[in-house]
């Protein structure tokens, strides 16, 4: 027996990742255009991969596999048929199959064994296209079901997890299909393999659908798409195939399948199985030496990609680390790239990754030589985070200057695998004279308003065609900075075009409640822009009418935790509600000044006091939620015999409290009115640190004339 052979996970590898032969383009074991197997699985363990997926049986062979795969210190992982599954004459030649490849994988100990329905002509001209496409008879479908279920009684044979994998341009492809197959087939005998790439093809949410049936997914094989190619094929009515050769399928983390989301989900539900990395390749070429590199490297790429993110998430979920911090340029006045007064970029790095920042925001674009920018961020160990504009919106003429460097800005966030992008609004002089004063400020006209959605929704529409969240940031001074403002701009943007940017600062400033707006939208809110505002300073910028640019002068943005936002309670909604994207800490700053060496460190000072005080709410915050905290336990007078406030035998209740504090209780039930004095009640409380959690009667309710008696209690 070969049990017990594996070489598992490496060290901090929680993801373990698996190849496929089919990414050398290999589906059939017979096809005169494979190449060598043993080579492709060199090809395997030099990218990275700790296990592989037998492929079509016939391809390995059974008898030297044992010793190959020791060599490669690789995992046999599973295996798979890929059977025209609908065609019920195919039965035996599939069970056949089937046995020879669950032999093979038993031997090794290997886990699973994937059921995939082949292509079908008329369903391969319409894939990735659920209007065009047939759809199978209930009777033919109810015959595929059952040769199904033949199928994985089989496999269940054999000790083996048999799951099914919808493919495109078969007849289990489209939503509809796949959540019908899955209400057919009993989830005992047939799990789900989730594959991204299939699942993005046919137009379905592979995140949503691994949400949706996690607890049946022990295994996925992930893809990703080329957007541009899928809407290309969609338009022309390309075939499946079409799609295969045309480069559809890509190498992870260059497509649209958000996997960021998909890893941490994942990591989320304690997800510990294989996974298999695949990129359908057509492998009927005559250059022998691309058609083993080719898809070698594009492995390589895939498999580096997933290790960094699979990494950056466990390094995310570390004790004390669920909050990531970030920095921006415009702490040091960097608001415009080419400003003279800028600081050197570099230094400006430098001094965020001295001030404790994980990550970086990109600034205004320019600022940053992007040339340099990725030896300077791995030298600093800060991830790019983010990016922004900062312009005219409300101003049409400018809209065509905007979305070029929205272009140029997404080109490089989407390089360095960033997930957003910010549309600020830029102030106005009307504005900026009434910052923080709702009362005294204009509104713009509606016509002007609806031409400045508009031009938002353009600036989205780029932002999303490079796979990347683009938010709103209601700014003070501008033309979105009033609650007024901020609910009518979320209503008019799609929500699932336009996200929020929430910015602590400038909703206190602009007189809102930042938690109370972070809890009415969480939902709408994976990034948040984290500023403090000195309570004295803007009380006197509203009672001189000063500016918002006398605001940032005169200090009105201060170090955080030592103004007005009440940072306790924002981390702890943000911690309740699951938030795990970055947050960004800025401190508006103007550095039109002489003294070069304060335009460097005092936003450095100020930033590390800022990170200093975050880290530690977070971590108290952190310990207050930790495993077996999450759970809160109070006492009863009843324990100590207490039903009724005035029998003799009750003991003093001081004495009670002060046993279920030493018990370890947070909280206390009131018990019978009247056993607890209320006059001294709250400092016997307090000194206990206990809680009133509940009160309640122990009446006798079925009796009528005991209810006045009863109310009054």
């Amino acid at each position: 027996s070969i049990r017990g052979f594996s070489f598992g996970r490496r060290m901090g590898d929680w993801l373990k990742l698996a190849g496929h032969p089919c990414s050398w383009g290999v589906d059939y074991a017979d096809h005169p255009a494979n190449p060598p197997w043993e080579k492709v699985i060199g090809c395997m363990a030099e990218a990275g991969y700790t296990g592989t997926d037998l492929g079509p049986v016939g391809y390995y062979d059974p008898l030297t596999l044992k010793d190959v795969l020791h060599n490669a210190k690789l995992d046999l992982v599973a295996g798979n048929i890929f059977e025209k599954v609908h065609e019920p004459e195919q039965l035996d030649f599939i069970l056949e199959k089937t046995r020879a490849s669950c032999t093979i994988l038993q031997a090794f100990g290997a886990k699973f064994f994937v059921i995939v329905p082949h292509t079908a002509p008329e369903r391969e001209a319409a894939a990735g296209r659920p209007k065009d496409a047939p759809r199978l008879p209930a009777d033919k479908w109810a015959q595929m079901m059952e040769v199904i279920k033949k199928i994985a009684v089989v496999v269940k044979g054999f000790d083996i997890c048999c799951m099914l994998h919808p493919h495109a341009g078969s007849w289990i492809e489209y939503d509809d299909e796949f959540e019908r197959a899955l209400a057919d087939l009993p989830a005992e005998l047939v799990s789900l393999c989730l594959d991204t790439g299939h699942c993005t093809y046919a137009g379905i949410d592979p995140v949503a659908k691994f949400k949706k049936h996690a607890a049946r997914i022990p295994y996925l094989q992930l893809k990703d798409i080329d957007g541009t190619v899928l809407k290309r094929l969609q338009e022309t009515k390309g075939s499946f195939w079409d799609g295969v050769t045309g480069g559809v399928f890509c190498t992870l983390g260059q497509g649209v399948v958000d996997y960021h989301t998909l890893l941490q989900v994942m990591k989320d539900t304690g997800f510990s199985g294989y996974a298999t990395v695949e990129q359908d390749f057509d492998n009927k070429i005559d250059d022998e030496e691309r058609k083993l590199q080719f898809p070698a490297s594009c492995a390589k790429q895939s498999v580096a990609f997933l290790r960094a993110l699979a990494a950056k998430i466990n390094q995310a979920s570390a004790p004390g680390s669920w909050l990531k911090l970030s920095g921006h340029p415009c702490s040091w006045g960097v608001d415009y790239a080419d400003h003279p007064s800028n600081p050197p970029w570099k230094e400006v790095i430098s001094c965020m990754a001295e001030a404790g920042y994980t990550g970086t925001n990109l600034g205004p674009v320019g600022y940053y030589d992007t040339a340099a920018l990725e030896g300077v961020l791995k030298s600093s160990k800060l991830d790019l985070v983010a990016g922004n504009i900062f312009e005219k919106l409300h101003e049409l003429n400018q809209l065509d200057a905007i979305m070029e460097k929205t272009r140029v800005s997404c080109k490089t966030l989407k390089r360095f695998g960033a997930e957003f992008f910010v549309i600020v609004p830029h102030t106005v002089p009307e504005r900026e004279a009434t910052a923080g004063r709702s009362q005294d400020a204009p509104r713009l006209p509606d016509d002007q308003w609806a031409q400045m959605m508009n031009a938002i929704k353009q600036v989205a529409e780029v932002v999303k065609s490079f796979g990347i969240v683009c938010l709103l940031h209601p700014h003070a001074g501008s033309w979105i900075e009033y609650e007024d403002e901020v609910e009518r701009a979320l209503t008019d943007l799609p929500a699932d075009l336009v996200s929020l940017c929430l910015d602590t600062g400038h909703f206190t400033y602009a007189g809102m409640d930042p938690v109370a707006k972070f809890l009415k939208h969480a939902p709408r809110i994976p990034y948040l822009e984290l500023k403090d505002i000195d309570g004295t300073v803007l009380q006197r910028l509203q009672q001189t009418k000063g500016s918002f640019w006398d605001g940032v002068t005169g200090g009105v943005f201060c170090i955080l935790g030592t103004g007005v936002v009440d940072y306790s309670a924002l981390l702890s909604a943000m911690k309740a509600n699951g938030f795990s994207g970055y947050c960004t800490i800025e401190q508006d700053f103007d550095n039109k000044i002489d003294d070069e060496e304060r335009k460097l460190q005092f936003p450095a000072s100020c930033a590390k006091q800022s990170v200093a005080f975050l880290r530690a709410l977070a971590a108290k915050i952190n310990q207050a939620s930790a495993p077996g905290s999450w759970l809160k336990l109070s006492g009863h007078p009843c324990s100590w015999g207490v039903d009724y406030a005035d029998h003799p035998s009750n003991p003093p209740w001081k004495e009670v409290i002060s046993c279920m504090a030493e018990a370890g209780y947070t909280g206390t039930n009131l018990g019978p009115v009247g056993y607890y004095d209320t006059a001294a009640l709250e400092g016997v409380l307090k000194s206990s640190k206990l809680d009133l959690v509940a009160g309640n009667i122990f009446e006798k309710l079925h009796e009528l004339n005991q209810l006045d008696a009863i109310m009054e209690k």
